[in-house]
């Protein structure tokens, strides 16, 4: 009896798991302004193919901060407080799977942005230092500015609520601007426009500023002491902002400002005594005060009187 020969079907055998395409890093967000419990991440696209099956489906699980668990991408995008842990898996035809996993960290901290403006003409280009105090927090930043205007993006700021006062304050020019910040793009934004004409970092426009500025007369860095509009040099532009200014006091976000008074007078006796002889020259009628007197002598074109020139000083210096 001839035997029957035949072909039996090729057997398939396949035990590779599919192979995933590019997937995301680890990611740490910073929590969202307005919120205080959660930041946001977009989802990503995530692929997987097989040898034998082509392109695959992909499920996502996470496990949550905290505890708990989604089966999905969180609603909106909004991770809780904290590091959750992403996993996706793809399963091919014949059963095998395969899984990766990434982390979400929220971090403890929210973004600022700030616009800054000083009030008044300056230079084409300089810099500034802006000091930002929001919250218990205090951050120095340099600035680059064209013209009278620059920015500071994504200043880290402590997590909050809301942030209805904010300030900034150039220690070498300018006094304190408060303003409230706005929730935008999910970071916290604000602008400031600062009064200038504070030389010495006391938070006010006074008879000292005056002084500093006649003793700074002359070529100067751009953003050197009495330098306001940054400019090559220290001259009737830049007593203008002191002027203009005159006697006024920096912003509190506490609605009082508990400094000292600004000032309209003081003795040379007082700036030798404070170490700061080098501004007793501002007393242009040698009369042993710097006050408004020796302010108007200067706009009607009176200046510092010869070293040695005894016949000129007044009793006191």
């Amino acid at each position: 009896m001839d035997a029957i020969v035949g072909s039996a079907p090729a057997l398939r055998v396949d035990s590779e798991a599919p192979a995933f395409g590019t997937v995301m890093a680890n990611a740490s967000v910073p929590t969202d302004a307005g919120s205080t419990s959660s930041g946001y991440l977009a989802e990503p696209s995530v692929t997987a193919s097989d040898d034998c099956d082509g392109s695959r489906p992909v499920s996502v699980s996470v496990a949550l901060a905290g505890g708990g668990s989604s089966s999905g991408w969180p609603a909106g995008g909004l991770f809780p407080s904290g590091t959750s842990t992403v996993t996706w898996s793809s399963t091919d035809a014949c059963g095998n799977t395969a899984t990766v996993s990434r982390t979400v960290t929220v971090e403890a901290y929210q973004l600022l942005d700030a616009s800054v403006s000083f009030i008044g003409s300056m230079q084409a280009t300089s810099s500034r230092q802006v000091r930002v105090k929001a919250g218990a927090q205090t951050t120095l930043h340099t600035v680059a500015m064209t013209g009278n205007t620059g920015s500071i993006a994504g200043i880290q700021v402590p997590v909050a609520a809301g942030y209805p006062c904010v300030s900034a304050k150039d220690p070498v020019h300018s006094i304190t601007d408060a303003a409230a910040a706005t929730v935008s793009n999910r970071r916290y934004s604000v602008a400031f426009a600062m009064k200038q004409g504070d030389s010495n970092d006391d938070d006010l426009v006074d008879i000292f500023d005056y002084a500093i500025f006649l003793s700074n007369r002359g070529a100067a860095a751009r953003n050197g002491l009495a330098n306001f509009n940054a400019d090559l040099v220290v001259g009737n532009a830049d007593f203008g902002y002191v002027s203009i200014n005159f006697m006024q006091s920096g912003e509190s976000c506490t609605g009082a400002f508990d400094g000292p008074e600004p000032r309209t007078r003081v003795s040379v006796k007082e700036l030798r005594r404070r170490g700061l002889a080098e501004l007793v020259d501002a007393d242009l009628n040698r009369d042993g005060w710097v006050d408004l007197r020796d302010m108007q002598m200067f706009t009607q074109g009176a200046s510092p009187a010869v070293a040695g020139d005894e016949d000129s000083i007044a009793p006191g210096w």
